[in-house]
């Protein structure tokens, strides 16, 4: 490689068989990895957030694909509601064409997000020559410049990583560089041309135009930024809610230690006693269920200590993953962090506030299978970081959108945004089907976001509508 450049590949949903610890000793400094797909409207790639996961040990920078179906508006309130927390720099690919849609239109559209964008993040710009006359002009601003010189050329001869790492130092800058409207600071020179060590399927390969670490300096780590505890519980997308893959109730093992499934701790039942008997203020019996030891698989009397594997029991909840890292790349090894409070912050919550948090038990019959007690018992998620395998879950935006009909008699409140503390704004009607687009944690339990509003699907212990997530 040429002095002062860097290597970097993106990825999209389709791309399941790259090895990232191969492609990183290989010399594969940054992966860009598709936030989104917009055939038939804005969807998460559905490999997105596991791959960012993946991509941890990379200088990773997420990429939305723009959206002319919609105005720039729109995009970046999607951008927004989805993209990984903490990412200093956002790329933004602009090479969808609209029929009909103004060249003019189009640019001022894009500058209107932009401009949005600008107070979050810097932004850089991946297009092409061929695009530019779509837009009637074009930002000053950094690009991301896909040009592809002529592979019988230039990588003629290519057998081994090697050759490919010998050929790329003939490149300088793209034939067409003058063309750039704004400054180029990376260069993808080929597209679905190279096979990569580390991968059975060709990729696109960019040169970033500085050392790595100017790499890591512009795009930085891209690591989830700490939240600190009660505060902004619910500003995640939708990517980070999982349920069970199948369906029914959530109750997975949990362990404080990756790859370990039965991690036991033992916590003073004197001291664990006030804080149940806190959260169920309407089921003080239960309290003396939870302390035998035959209750459930997860405990049991040792002494004065009550020894408590972890497991989420949300019910038909849906459990927030903070992040997912990878510890056996080549196998099953995806694990997901959940985060609970101290006891001394437990002590505080309103279980129906905090459905990541504390969650309801539920029974299980043989004969009837899961079904609701007649009195929750909430039971808390105690510190952290706790871990859960990811290929027990399924991303609840892979299910979206959804077609559900509302079970509320006779009407459901339709509130201005998710939680029980948003103004009530209208009104959902018994039998009537609504589609919901996005799900979030919000007080009183999980909520949908449907055309006028959202609504309640679960609150405290009930459904609200035929969906069972």
């Amino acid at each position: 490689m040429k002095p002062n450049t860097c290597l970097v590949v993106d990825v999209w949903e389709g791309q399941l068989e790259v090895d990232e610890t191969i492609l990183k000793a290989n010399g594969i400094a940054g992966m860009g990895i598709r936030l989104n797909d917009m055939t038939g409207g804005h969807h998460l790639d559905t490999n997105f957030w596991r791959q960012w996961g993946q991509a941890a040990n990379f200088i990773r920078f997420p990429y939305f694909v723009y959206n002319p179906w919609v105005n720039g508006a729109a995009n970046f309130a999607w951008l927004a509601a989805n993209a990984p927390a903490g990412i200093p720099t956002i790329a933004v690919d602009i090479e969808v064409r609209m029929s009909g849609y103004s060249a003019s239109t189009y640019a001022s559209e894009v500058v209107k997000f932009l401009d949005l964008c600008k107070a979050r993040w810097k932004v850089i710009i991946y297009t092409a020559q061929w695009f530019l006359p779509y837009l009637a002009y074009w930002p000053k601003a950094d690009y991301w410049w896909a040009q592809y010189p002529d592979t019988a050329t230039y990588f003629k001869n290519v057998k081994t990583w090697d050759d490919v790492k010998i050929d790329l130092d003939k490149l300088s800058l793209p034939f067409n560089s003058s063309s750039i409207p704004g400054t180029l600071k990376m260069w993808q020179f080929t597209g679905d041309a190279l096979l990569l060590p580390g991968s059975t399927r060709t990729m696109d390969v960019s040169i970033f135009l500085g050392t790595e670490q100017q790499l890591a300096d512009y795009f930085g780590s891209g690591q989830v930024v700490p939240l600190p505890p009660n505060a902004g519980l619910y500003t995640f997308g939708n990517a980070n809610y999982y349920p069970r893959t199948g369906g029914g109730p959530l109750t997975l093992p949990m362990s404080r230690q990756r790859m370990l499934g039965d991690n036991i701790t033992s916590i003073l039942w004197a001291t664990l006693k006030p804080v149940l008997n806190m959260l169920n203020p309407t089921n003080p019996a239960a309290i003396g269920l939870i302390s035998q030891p035959d209750w459930g698989p997860s405990k049991g009397l040792e002494g004065d200590k009550i020894k408590w594997i972890g497991l989420l029991w949300p019910g038909r909840n849906v459990v927030k993953i903070e992040e997912v890292v990878v510890d056996n790349p080549s196998g099953s090894g995806n694990w997901g962090r959940v985060e609970g409070l101290p006891l001394d912050q437990i002590s505080t919550l309103n279980a129906s506030d905090f459905p990541n948090l504390v969650h309801s038990v539920y029974d299980y019959n043989k004969t009837n299978g899961w079904g609701d007690r007649s009195s929750p018992v909430y039971v808390p998620i105690i510190g952290g970081p706790w871990w859960v395998q990811m290929d027990k879950l399924v991303s609840v935006d892979s299910q979206l959108p959804k077609i559900v009909k509302i079970r509320a008699f006779p009407r459901l409140n339709l509130r201005a945004g998710a939680g029980l503390d948003k103004a009530i704004i209208g009104y959902k009607y018994y039998g009537e089907s609504v589609t919901v687009d996005q799900v979030m944690l919000a007080k009183g339990g999980i909520w949908g976001k449907v055309s006028g509003g959202w609504i309640a699907l679960r609150q405290g212990a009930t459904n609200w509508t035929d969906w069972k997530i």
